[in-house]
């Protein structure tokens, strides 16, 4: 007779080695929830923290207030823009008219200017410069004196219609001078062309003798031609090319 059997499993009891004994790794500290401080530090830290939030929303509170009037000010500053855009824009063809007018008042100016200095040239090209005459030879007549001058320089000269002298004067800046014995004096002819004529004649009859006097004749510029000028080694140069 065949019998079943049925094994029963037995437990097999280990017993702990009292030499091999793990440690307890402690837990890491959580970020999130720390550790709890004790009652007393814990109400002084929140009652700062109540202090710090009070305190910040009272000086949220004032920029807010701040940045309110701000806010009015520059709405009000920009109002004042609009109506000055709006004042100035009816102005703006009359600024540009005005700049108009302005240029061409400079262009009138220059054209003056530039008439001005050829009439001031007209003036002076009929002027002759006698230098070297006798101290007081003008005498109360200094008119007829200048004349008898280019009598006496220029032979050619003589007939009276060809002399005719508008005026006659002392270099300004050239007053008399007691014991002196030269004087400086200009003459004005009614007409350009006999102030060539006299010229030419007096290069020729070099030198030009007045009561043993030697005289000289020179051309009269004005101050804008006498700037304009060359200087002296450029007209030098130029005669002898």
């Amino acid at each position: 007779m065949n019998c079943l059997s049925s094994a029963t499993p037995t437990k097999v009891s280990q017993t702990a080695d009292p030499t091999n004994v793990v440690p307890e790794t402690p837990l890491p500290e959580d970020p999130i929830f720390p550790k709890m401080l004790p009652d007393d530090k814990l109400g002084k830290v929140l009652e700062a923290n109540d202090k710090s939030r009070i305190s910040m929303e009272i000086k949220i509170g004032s920029l807010v207030e701040e940045l309110g009037f701000l806010r009015d000010d520059n709405g009000k500053f920009m109002v004042r823009v609009i109506e000055g855009k709006k004042a100035l824009a009816p102005l703006q063809p009359q600024v540009v008219t005005n700049q108009t007018a302005i240029q061409d008042l400079q262009d009138q100016v220059w054209v003056l200017e530039e008439s001005r200095e050829v009439a001031e040239g007209h003036s002076y090209r009929s002027n002759l410069s006698i230098l070297g005459l006798q101290e007081g030879i003008e005498g109360c007549d200094p008119l007829t004196t200048i004349e008898n001058c280019f009598k006496t320089f220029v032979p050619a000269c003589n007939p009276t219609p060809f002399l005719l002298l508008e005026r006659t004067y002392r270099v300004l800046g050239c007053p008399p001078v007691t014991g002196a014995l030269q004087c400086s004096m200009q003459a004005k002819l009614f007409h350009f062309r006999p102030r060539d004529s006299i010229l030419n004649v007096t290069r020729l009859t070099w030198p030009l003798k007045l009561e043993n006097q030697t005289g000289m004749l020179f051309l009269d510029y004005t101050q804008t031609d006498r700037a304009n000028e060359p200087p002296s080694w450029e007209k030098r140069r130029a005669f002898k090319n």
